[in-house]
């Protein structure tokens, strides 16, 4: 919430069309949440469903917080009709601009669930002040928002993202053969067209190319694994150093630079003759040249598969939407 004063305003409508408006203050102070409750226990009946066994006053002095900041989940409780099963949900900021993900609303008496999801910027430099939301399954996943949102079960977003999985993992092999053909061909068409000096380079290149290309796939692979050490499988300790190098762009910086160098070095010391001996010789500018150009083999890879296209597996979408 851009303004710190501004409430949210929440305009809860049932299927019969019936409605209920309600602030929701920009701060949360526990003792007046906690008169609240004294409040809407002293007034509502026994079916209103408010817990009212623990109640007991705040003593001591206690931390005030600001609701509807970025990151923050926030819980608000007001006394209203019941209103049953819900049709909408209207919201909006008071003032300024506020981004809103989910709004769940629970009925104390019947503990029946609404979900509403918006996921968009409401109010102050935003397309919309306000927004009416319908109702979304509980247990359902969303992918994107509005009209054109997407509600499929549990099931059908692990089996969408399997699916989304196994293109991926082809999609690496693809671009890893692709690059290696790529490297293959070039180094037979720099040999027919220089000789073995012209290939060494172009093969030296294209090899960094290749590793570069797999240090990217892993440090793709390794977001995301970034969950609780408890819920991962057990991992070699091979394994987790690679996924160190490869997740640490300053690490995988020096991992490049090095084989970069390296690169260089044999280019330059261990370049073999037309007599088929190995010498030592200069480093030449069109050797630099000829190395590069087979490193930048794995861009063109990645250009090439990423513009033919691959068949989709569409009937099976079809099915889970």
């Amino acid at each position: 919430m851009t303004e710190g004063r501004a409430g949210v305003w929440l305009c809860l409508i049932n299927r019969d069309g019936a409605a209920f408006l309600h602030r929701a203050t920009p701060l949360s102070d526990p003792e007046v949440i906690e008169h609240e409750l004294i409040e809407i226990c002293q007034s509502a009946n026994k079916e209103a469903g408010a817990n009212c066994k623990n109640l007991s006053l705040h003593r001591g002095k206690a931390a005030i917080k600001q609701r509807f900041q970025t990151g923050s989940v926030d819980e608000v409780c007001f006394l209203g009709p019941e209103l049953g099963p819900l049709a909408g949900l209207m919201v909006g900021p008071e003032q300024g601009g506020w981004q809103v993900d989910e709004i769940t609303v629970v009925s104390s008496r019947t503990g029946h669930v609404d979900r509403f999801l918006c996921r968009q910027r409401l109010g102050y430099r935003a397309d919309k002040q306000a927004e009416y939301l319908t109702p979304v399954p509980s247990e359902s996943v969303v992918y994107g928002s509005g009209e054109t949102a997407v509600v499929l079960s549990k099931d059908q977003a692990a089996a969408l993202h399997a699916m989304g999985m196994m293109g991926y993992r082809e999609l690496k092999g693809r671009l890893m053969s692709t690059t290696a053909f790529l490297v293959a061909c070039g180094s037979l068409i720099a040999f027919s067209a220089g000789g073995a000096e012209a290939a060494y380079p172009f093969a030296v290149g294209g090899s960094a190319a290749l590793g570069y290309q797999w240090l990217l796939q892993q440090s793709v692979d390794s977001i995301p694994n970034k969950i609780p050490r408890r819920t991962l499988v057990k991992r070699v300790p091979i394994a987790d150093a690679i996924q160190r190098i490869t997740s640490n762009p300053g690490l995988r910086f020096g991992f490049m630079t090095a084989l970069a160098l390296t690169g260089i070095w044999a280019i330059q010391n261990w370049s073999p003759d037309s007599s088929g001996t190995t010498t030592t010789q200069v480093l030449e500018a069109r050797q630099m040249m000829t190395g590069l150009l087979g490193f930048m083999m794995w861009k063109l890879a990645v250009v090439g598969v990423t513009t033919v296209p691959v068949q989709r597996r569409q009937p099976a979408l079809d099915e889970m939407v």
